[in-house]
């Protein structure tokens, strides 16, 4: 009981840093000459919540029930409820939403009663009363799931029809346990009397026939993913073996082999070997590539001799090397034997194969060899390049080869060298194929008039061409001899 002076009008009772002991009925009494005056009160000491316990992770299998529990404490005792990080609605979940008791607000329990991928998160537990608002984190993990598995199986069945044939589909793994479908052509494959499926899923057929022909997919799928394997059924048609004298180039052993003497690109392809007996059949595909040897033409042609090319000083030249092979062949320049630096701006290999130099220079006069090569063998071509200056008359070129598509390749080379247009340069090569001593056609060079004279050196298909300087009128021909 605390005492007050006489004459005090009103007293304060203060507690300082006030206890949970301190909670209980307080009673005032004043004491006057007029006599005695009783009062109570009743203090109430409140707390903020707070978790005695800090929230432990959860982890939990697939299909397992669970539980997350939330301890909190408070006065008056505090309001509990859980939600989602992720903002999910807490669908499947049971629980008590705005606990007020006592036991459930100690102990909140949130249960699943079958955890599945979907439950896993982040979940928040919230605890608020009128001293203030608190909230914590537990993290729930569903273990034991796995995204589905098919084994590998060949991606081609065969069958003859009315065989009976089953399509593969081995599920390795996954958890939850996949669900498994078959698809025909992305359509979906209804069990009945002409499908089925195993127990080890595979789809089986009674009786093939060619409208069963197609691709088949195996689809699975669980809350991992999914997984699918494409397979084609290939239905053989009646075969009857053609070898013998209706096919010659074929020959069969004894012992199954089939033997082609002397192949061509043209044999290349897939071969089926099927071998049938009352038990059944067997079929083993195998695959044949034909390997040729390079060929290197210029312009269709195929020459074994150089071949002397005049190029213009600083225009840009192409040297062809056109090559056919199987394998592609690989293609090399070299000069004077001497493998050619191809990392300049100078010289380029074309995509054809072909040497292009950008600006030649008479340092560039020389022998260029195209050397092509792949599994089969090698094939060369050389060019005797000469570079002629622009201040110099066109001198001696010489163009070896035949008289048909060569001297064809030797007048545009030698037009387009003197800057003249092939139809105005006039080289009358039918007269060198036909083996005529001499043809004449004036050309200016600077100041001074030029004739190119066609000069028979050897065989019935080689020629010369040079160029040389006559005082004689246009259209008269100066005689040359070598």
């Amino acid at each position: 009981m605390a005492a007050f002076p006489a004459g005090t009008q009103r007293a304060v009772l203060r507690l300082q840093a006030v206890r949970q002991e301190d909670a209980g009925r307080y009673d005032c009494e004043a004491l006057g000459e007029a006599g005695v005056a009783l009062d109570s009160t009743v203090l109430h000491v409140g707390s903020a919540p707070h978790f005695p316990e800090p929230l432990v992770d959860t982890e939990v299998k697939v299909g397992e029930s669970v539980s997350l529990l939330c301890h909190a404490e408070g006065s008056p005792l505090p309001h509990v409820t859980w939600s989602r990080q992720d903002g999910k609605p807490m669908v499947g979940w049971q629980g008590p939403w705005g606990v007020s008791s006592q036991l459930e607000a100690e102990a909140s329990p949130h249960c699943a009663p079958g955890a599945s991928l979907d439950d896993q998160g982040t979940y928040i537990c919230e605890a608020q009363n009128e001293f203030g608002k608190i909230h914590a984190e537990v993290k729930l993990t569903v273990t034991g799931q796995a995204a589905p598995e098919i084994a590998l199986a060949s991606p081609v069945v065969r069958v003859l029809p009315g065989q009976p044939v089953s399509l593969p589909c081995v599920i390795l793994a996954g958890s939850p346990f996949p669900a498994r479908r078959w698809l025909k052509d992305g359509q979906m494959v209804a069990p009945g009397d002409h499908y089925s499926i195993r127990a080890d899923g595979s789809l089986h057929v009674d009786q093939a026939s060619q409208g069963d022909a197609g691709t088949f997919t195996c689809e699975v799928t669980n809350a991992v993913g999914s997984h699918r394997q494409d397979v084609s059924l290939v239905i053989h048609g009646e075969c009857r073996g053609l070898v013998g004298e209706s096919l010659p180039h074929y020959h069969l052993d004894p012992n199954g082999t089939l033997l082609i003497p002397s192949p061509s690109p043209g044999d290349a392809g897939t071969y089926f070997c099927t071998a049938t007996n009352a038990a059944g059949f067997s079929s083993r595909e195998m695959q044949l590539s034909v390997s040729t040897k390079p060929r290197i033409s210029v312009n269709g042609s195929q020459e074994s001799d150089p071949v002397t090319i005049l190029a213009v000083l600083g225009q840009e030249t192409t040297l062809p090397c056109e090559v056919q092979g199987n394998p592609p062949p690989l293609v090399v320049w070299s000069r004077e034997q001497q493998p050619l630096p191809l990392a300049t701006t100078r010289y380029s290999v074309l995509p054809s194969g072909s040497l292009h130099l950008a600006k030649p220079q008479v340092t560039d006069t020389g022998l260029y060899t195209c050397t092509a090569t792949n599994a089969a063998g090698s094939a060369s071509l050389s060019y005797s390049l000469h570079v002629q200056g622009s201040n110099t008359p066109p001198g001696l070129p010489v163009l070896l080869g035949s008289c048909t598509s060569k001297s064809l390749a030797a007048r545009t080379s030698l037009c387009q060298g003197l800057r003249v247009h092939p139809p105005s340069c006039g080289l009358d090569m039918g007269k060198c194929c036909r083996g005529v001593g001499a043809a004449c056609v004036p050309w200016m060079g600077g100041r001074s008039l030029w004739h190119g004279v066609f000069l028979r050196v050897g065989g019935i298909h080689s020629f010369s061409l040079s160029v040389v300087p006559s005082a004689q009128q246009p259209g008269h021909c100066q005689p040359h001899s070598r």
